[in-house]
């Protein structure tokens, strides 16, 4: 009798969950929906040359891109709780806690860090508290909050502030998407709460295809900074140098930094780079990814020679440079592909190792770093392809160094203070060239390139 009972009140409760569940989610993008709404009309009426959440240029691009184009990010709504928000940029969580975060990406087809509109969501605020809050008051008792550059330091602290906006006009916009979190909760990339919706009407339709859950979880192995065995990464950093002659060699470097940036599309890149490589005699041994957090077949494998490894080895992707550098007679081309989330300085954002949403030194590849790693280089030739935002910092860096640098010739899809250029503009060019020849001079009209005299 009792085991029965047992089995239908387990039953009923888990369809009342189930039902709960179902209108939680409904709630969810009836609210997102009624905000994104909001949001978007906000960024129509603002004016561009009066206010302090976009460059002027960004603000009138924004307001001229259709809404259907618009991406919306947002956290759903659980009754009783609050979320706290983490950005990359910040050098520490935002202590203030709201019932919703929502984010408005008006250029979806560019790569991040690009402009993007963030909010915090207050419900049950009066008008006058909204006021106060600097927030726009909405349909339902909702504030919205516009997050403007002054809600978290930047990371330019090399900078005296009266310099930053001269030198880095983008520095003070959002440009990449916050780590959300419960107020119960501690701010870890595991447990974010911010998803994108594809279901708004009225808004894009299209979220990018995330890599398995269980594979973004996956805390990578490096040994430098963890101090941990690895099973399958080498104890000690090899060259494949010929005693011979001279090779061509290929370090792919793509960052990911969270489960949000490294989408199925930025492995499918290196893979793609990867294969056009062998394809056009580059030995497989020395072609060595380094890919967010490691692909699944890097995290699987046994090999100690596997060809994947974590963009948390920052230090070894330095060290794997240098060492390729700086040996005679080993590099005939020494070829660096990059594909990351970028800070408007030129930092690569490599994987969020420490799983809390900020970055550190030990997170980020700096365009002066990449220099110095490159500076004098024995190789041949050095090949910098930079499919990634403000790649003309890393030709601003490489100008302050010009004489260690003469063998070098990077190629950038856009201007140093310019975003606004279509996702893997550069990658996409060189596929093309999968079953042709693969020339550098092909890539004149493509994109952006430094010391290009040096081909002809």
């Amino acid at each position: 009798m009792f085991p029965v009972l047992y089995f239908i009140l387990t039953i009923l409760i888990s369809y009342s969950l189930s039902q709960n569940e179902d209108i939680n989610e409904k709630d969810s993008v009836i609210a997102i929906t009624r905000w994104s709404l909001a949001a978007y009309e906000w960024i129509i009426n603002l004016n561009c040359s009066d206010q302090s959440y976009f460059t002027e240029e960004t603000c009138l691009l924004a307001k001229e891109n259709n809404q259907t184009n618009y991406r919306v990010y947002g956290s759903e709504l659980v009754p009783g709780q609050k979320y706290g928000v983490v950005f990359p940029e910040s050098e520490s969580k935002y202590k203030h806690f709201h019932d919703g975060v929502l984010v408005l990406d008006p250029f979806p087809e560019t790569s991040f860090g690009h402009p993007i509109a963030a909010f915090y969501v207050d419900i049950n605020f009066n008008t006058s508290k909204c006021d106060s809050m600097k927030g726009f008051f909405i349909e339902g008792n909702a504030c919205l909050q516009p997050i403007s550059r002054n809600y978290f330091n930047m990371n330019m602290r090399n900078y005296r502030p009266k310099m930053r906006s001269a030198i880095c006009p983008n520095c003070g916009e959002v440009i990449f998407l916050p780590l959300v979190y419960l107020q119960n909760e501690h701010p870890i990339q595991n447990n974010d709460r911010l998803h994108c919706f594809s279901t708004i009407p009225g808004f894009n339709k299209a979220c990018p295809q995330l890599r398995p859950k269980s594979e973004t979880d996956r805390i990578p192995c490096d040994p430098i900074l963890t101090n941990r065995n690895c099973r399958f990464f080498e104890t000690h950093l090899q060259h494949q140098c010929s005693t011979v002659m001279a090779c061509d060699q290929a370090i792919l470097i793509s960052g990911g930094w969270n489960r949000q940036f490294s989408d199925i599309s930025t492995l499918n890149n290196v893979r793609n780079i990867r294969r056009l490589l062998l394809l056009h005699g580059y030995v497989e041994e020395n072609i060595v990814t380094y890919y967010a957090n490691g692909p699944e077949e890097a995290q699987n494998s046994e090999e100690v020679t596997s060809p994947y490894r974590s963009a948390s080895m920052k230090s070894r992707i330095r060290n794997q440079i240098r060492t390729l550098c700086d040996i005679d007679q080993c590099t005939d081309t020494l070829f660096i592909y990059m594909n990351s989330p970028t800070r408007p300085d030129g930092a690569s954002l490599l994987w969020d190792s420490f799983n809390n949403g900020v970055y550190d030194d030990a997170e980020i590849y700096t365009a002066k770093e990449l220099m110095r790693d490159v500076a004098y280089c024995k190789s041949n030739r050095v090949v910098i392809m930079a499919d990634q935002n403000y790649g003309e910092a890393l030709v601003a860096a490489a100008e302050a160094k010009l004489l260690a640098l003469e063998n070098v010739i990077i190629f950038t899809a856009n201007e140093y203070f310019n975003w606004n250029t279509t996702k893997d503009r550069i990658t996409k060019q060189l596929m093309k060239a999968e079953n042709g020849d693969l020339c550098l001079q092909d890539f004149k009209n493509v994109c952006k390139s430094q010391m290009l005299e040096k081909l002809s």
